[in-house]
């Protein structure tokens, strides 16, 4: 999948983070969206990167496999909560935030390692 968002993990990311030459490798197909990198690999097309909690489902039917066993690579981007500064929050949004912070704090798939 080739994509502009450099907080993505792309080939080239997770090649060099595997200590690999990303040049060594040539782009047979090309998707511009994460469902169709996936449904191509679902139908045999390649491989694909994928999020764990996005395939989780697939790799429980047997419809995409890990090649490479448990190999993963942790990118140094994320998602932040954000809030302004010296203005009272909104209950609705302190019930939101909080809720964020539950489910954070309860997924182990992403605890530090």
């Amino acid at each position: 999948m080739r994509n502009n968002h450099t907080e993505w993990l792309n080939w080239q990311t997770w090649l060099s983070e595997k200590e690999s030459d990303p040049t060594d490798v040539r782009h047979a197909t090309q998707v511009n969206t994460y469902p169709l990198a996936l449904q191509a690999a679902v139908d045999g097309l390649g491989i694909a990167l994928g999020w764990g909690h996005l395939i989780d489902q697939h790799l429980a039917a047997g419809s995409l496999v890990r090649p490479l066993a448990h190999t993963h690579v942790r990118t140094k981007s994320g998602y932040y909560l954000l809030q302004p500064e010296g203005k009272e929050q909104r209950a609705d949004c302190k019930i939101v935030e909080q809720w964020l912070l539950h489910e954070s704090a309860a997924r182990t798939r992403y605890a530090a390692e």
